[in-house]
């Protein structure tokens, strides 16, 4: 009896193997292409402002170059299997200052805002790893730069009662983002600075298709923008250098018609 079925039990398993193969094949043809794909993407990385741009000392004691943290944003769509289309958002956090001087106190912090439109283009994969391509990317943008500066003078025999530098009457820390008032004692307020300016970008880097909805790209890229019409943060411009790395995620690849199409196979 067990002999009888052996033939039959085979044959279905060697179909069913063969039928693997065939989903096998068409994924990994799939993940060959990107037309008309749609990648979702979430990134962190360094800025390194260059010391070129590096201007006369601020007031305020704040100096760009000093943060590096930068967190990103983007969509892309690729028109064909190698150009792409892409829209990003970076943000830069501008390390924050305070100094106590006697009665006075000083400082200041912000962000970096820039928002990007780039193409994108992918070389031949390697012949061992056909999921990986080199890329170059070239763009442009605005950089909008959220300066917040503090000059203010208070009675400092008051610092012992609320907790020496560490408080200011209002409830009030000197952190500028700890929350606290609007104003501080002796009449000085935060004062916020926006300043807009246009930014180029080059660079180029590394994608990586880890499967068929997720893909990662560590990439290096030079922002060029526009000079400011007076230094602001010790620099001259945010014209940094910047390395990221970013996973995607990736819409719109036909995975689900191809499973779909299986099904009556």
């Amino acid at each position: 009896m067990v002999q009888a079925q052996t033939p039959a039990y085979e044959w279905e398993i060697a179909k069913h193997q063969r039928w693997e193969a065939h989903k096998n094949r068409l994924t990994d043809s799939l993940m060959l292409i990107h037309r008309k794909r749609l990648l979702f993407s979430l990134g962190y990385g360094n800025y390194v402002v260059p010391g070129f741009e590096a201007a006369t000392a601020d007031s305020n004691g704040i100096n760009i170059r000093d943060g590096h943290r930068v967190f990103t944003v983007s969509i892309a769509r690729f028109m064909t299997n190698r150009l792409g289309l892409e829209l990003d958002w970076n943000l830069y956090l501008i390390k924050q200052n305070m100094t106590v001087k006697g009665s006075s106190i000083r400082g200041g912090g912000g962000v970096v805002s820039t928002v990007l439109i780039q193409t994108k283009y992918l070389f031949p994969a390697f012949a061992k790893h056909p999921h990986t391509h080199l890329y170059v990317v070239a763009g442009a943008g605005s950089s909008q730069t959220f300066y917040m500066s503090i000059k203010a003078k208070f009675d400092a025999s008051l610092l012992g009662a609320f907790g020496g530098a560490g408080g200011l009457p209002g409830g009030g820390g000197l952190g500028l983002f700890g929350g606290g008032g609007g104003s501080l004692p002796g009449g000085g307020s935060p004062t916020i600075h926006r300043i807009p300016t246009t930014t180029f970008v080059i660079g180029g880097g590394v994608y990586h298709r880890l499967g068929k909805y997720l893909a990662i790209d560590a990439s290096l890229r030079y922002f060029y923008a526009q000079h400011y019409d007076e230094p602001v943060g010790s620099i001259r411009s945010f014209s940094p250098f910047q390395l990221t790395t970013k996973f995607s995620g990736i819409a719109f690849g036909g995975f689900g018609r191809m499973n779909r199409r299986l099904r009556y196979e």
